[in-house]
């Protein structure tokens, strides 16, 4: 199995070049997103110097706080062609951990540090799987860990399914 691995992605930082890079690979099975797909920050915020001479300044009007904010900067991301040429090349989870704490509770602040866990991800060739797994405590012993949210994307299939647990 070849993997391309990638993180940090700032859409009003700079252009996807590095996306276009991995769908132009001659073998990649799977590109797994390390982390911070896309970023919460609001038209004045980290970036958006770079992102106003490139137009690409985020659409959204302040700092990401609900789940509205989330979908309406991940539809933007999405329509990047090197985005897109990426996701279209090999399975490519966005792993909406944001998202998916949000779909329980739709004021919740992205940057808040309440939820505890790890995400697991599980990459074969028919799909990539992330299941967002939160530990019942991070100060004492024993502990409990509860699958709350799968998300998952299938080969060829351009739809995402989110699941809450």
């Amino acid at each position: 199995m070849v993997l391309a691995v990638a993180s940090c992605a700032l859409h009003p930082g700079g252009l996807f070049n590095a996306y276009r890079a991995i769908a132009d690979l001659p073998r990649v099975d799977a590109v797994v997103h390390l982390g911070d797909y896309l970023y919460e920050y609001g038209p004045e915020g980290y970036g958006a110097a770079t992102g106003k001479r490139l137009g690409r300044v985020p659409e959204s009007p302040r700092e990401m706080t609900t789940l509205a904010d989330y979908w309406l900067r991940h539809a933007q991301y999405k329509r990047d062609p090197d985005l897109q040429a990426a996701h279209a090349r090999a399975a490519m989870p966005d792993v909406p951990i944001g998202a998916m704490i949000a779909a329980m509770n739709e004021e919740v602040l992205f940057c808040d540090q309440r939820a505890k866990g790890y995400v697991l991800l599980t990459l074969t060739r028919e799909h990539a799987r992330a299941e967002f797994r939160a530990v019942s405590t991070v100060i004492a012993k024993p502990f409990t860990v509860a699958t709350i949210a799968m998300y998952e994307v299938r080969a060829g299939d351009a739809t995402v399914a989110l699941r809450r647990v």
